[in-house]
């Protein structure tokens, strides 16, 4: 899939299918969970900000650098040639003949359209006027997912500015792929557009307008505030009368869901009280870093980069060079084959999509071994599995530990000489010690050359550290030593 994106433009949400997205969202894991410092090196990124930006064109120009990349623009456009009356065409055709990739905002609507067609590099819009965000929308995306686990049917409250929120365009026209439930929060003359609404309807999208919020907030998965643009309004004693009209305090969360989380594009004005930044629905600061990690992703894949190891010596994950006679087992005086593996380990009953995980976490690519990953075989246990084969490689018992955490129902088959040496089902650890990574950047253990130690709860996985005590969910543990 990377040929169809290098050299292409994202320009709107609506042009990328629902597989381009999901794929970005990899990228932007594997890339948020293993950095590449030296992925764009020798690359020049046009980083053109017509209009003011703090997370986006910063998180653009961290991303370029982070990737090995260099930067070059501006971010106030007095400073160009467009004060002397140089036309945008005139701007990006010689911007483009200097740069490799553009990033760019403009308080025009239809700007990033008009900048693919002065130039062949590709361009990426970080914002046209009230139009469309799609770099914005992709990270609410990955957030969503990140927090919730998926993004099909969840209930989702767009709140503040939707005629004029470029943010809550893209999203909801995104989140169409979906099938969320949504509900749209605004005074009648700020709700969302109706050739918006109009898609939605199309696609079959159950929505809901509403003039109030603190009905809806039992409902919600996640609750998507926005702030009330005084850039947007020629009148100012309009905006005047509207600019607090939706303020969340922590007060109001007292009967949310478990699960909720609070989100905004950023920057807040007031329409969240601070108090909420230290409760555990607040996720708007994490979505703001998320953003470094999807424009990193796009940045390689418009570049025409390999970031998920798919060249990998994988066979393909319909697993069909794996034969099994005989289901019986040696302790029944039968034997069990695996006809094209003479040595090494295989890993049943995984959970569904959970075997490419494992490949990462375990860092199977670095063994230089051959690897078969299958998904999707039936079973009568879970309905669907997935399978691992190594060849010529035996779990260390870390690993078997790792296993157990994120595919505790799995079976390990040792084979030596095409046979089932021995065969065992993963055990849960009650703790485990030099292994995982503590997500929390002030925890010793991130500041001090020691050891991690966590507390693994059976029923649900949640691991707590020892030291600074927070408790994570296993999604949320990103890094391991292996």
């Amino acid at each position: 899939m990377n040929q169809n994106f290098k050299g292409k433009s994202i320009i709107s949400i609506k042009e990328l299918t629902k597989e381009e997205i999901l794929y970005i969202l990899e990228c932007a894991q594997e890339l948020k969970i293993n950095p590449k410092p030296n992925l764009l090196s020798g690359y020049v990124m046009g980083s053109c900000f017509f209009e003011p930006s703090t997370r986006t064109r910063l998180s653009f120009e961290t991303a370029m650098n982070r990737l090995g990349g260099k930067v070059v623009g501006f971010a106030n456009a007095g400073i160009t040639s467009a004060k002397k009356g140089e036309t945008l065409y005139d701007s990006i055709k010689n911007i483009g003949q200097y740069v490799d990739i553009i990033a760019m905002r403009h308080p025009l609507e239809g700007t990033a359209r008009r900048a693919t067609e002065a130039t062949d590099k590709p361009i990426l819009n970080g914002g046209d006027g009230t139009n469309q965000h799609p770099t914005q929308t992709l990270l609410d995306l990955f957030s969503i997912k990140e927090c919730q686990g998926t993004l099909n049917n969840l209930n989702i409250a767009i709140i503040g500015d939707l005629k004029y929120g470029r943010t809550a365009h893209s999203l909801t026209q995104a989140l169409t792929h979906f099938k969320p439930r949504l509900h749209f929060v605004a005074p009648n003359f700020l709700q969302m557009p109706n050739y918006i609404l109009d898609g939605l309807k199309e696609n079959g999208i159950e929505y809901f307008l509403h003039k109030k919020m603190e009905n809806l907030l039992t409902e919600v998965d996640i609750l998507y505030m926005t702030r009330i643009q005084a850039e947007r309004f020629s009148d100012r004693a309009a905006y005047e009368k509207v600019k607090n009209v939706y303020i969340l305090t922590s007060g109001m969360l007292q009967n949310v869901k478990e699960n909720m989380r609070i989100m905004h594009p950023l920057p807040r004005v007031n329409e969240i009280e601070t108090k909420i930044d230290d409760t555990k629905y607040a996720y708007y600061f994490q979505q703001a870093e998320n953003g470094l990690f999807v424009r990193q992703a796009l940045l390689g894949l418009l570049l025409g980069k390999s970031i998920l190891n798919e060249n990998m010596q994988i066979n393909e994950p319909t697993f069909n060079n794996y034969r099994i006679e005989n289901k019986q087992f040696e302790n029944e005086n039968k034997q069990f084959k695996v006809l094209t593996i003479e040595n090494g380990t295989v890993i049943d009953h995984i959970p569904k999509k959970v075997a490419f995980k494992l490949f990462k976490i375990l860092n199977l690519a670095s063994d230089n071994k051959i690897v078969s990953i299958g998904v999707n075989f039936p079973s009568q246990k879970v309905g669907t599995k997935n399978l691992i084969k190594i060849e010529n490689k035996e779990l260390t018992e870390k690993e078997v530990s790792i296993l157990a955490i994120f595919a505790p129902d799995a079976t390990i088959n040792i084979i030596r000489n095409f046979k089932v040496y021995k065969k065992f089902k993963t055990v849960i650890p009650k703790e485990v010690a030099k292994l995982l990574v503590c997500p929390n950047p002030n925890c010793i253990t991130n500041n001090e050359k020691m050891d991690s130690h966590f507390f693994i709860n059976k029923n649900n996985l949640d691991a707590q550290c020892k030291y600074c005590e927070k408790i994570f969910h296993q999604n949320e543990i990103k890094k391991y030593k292996i």
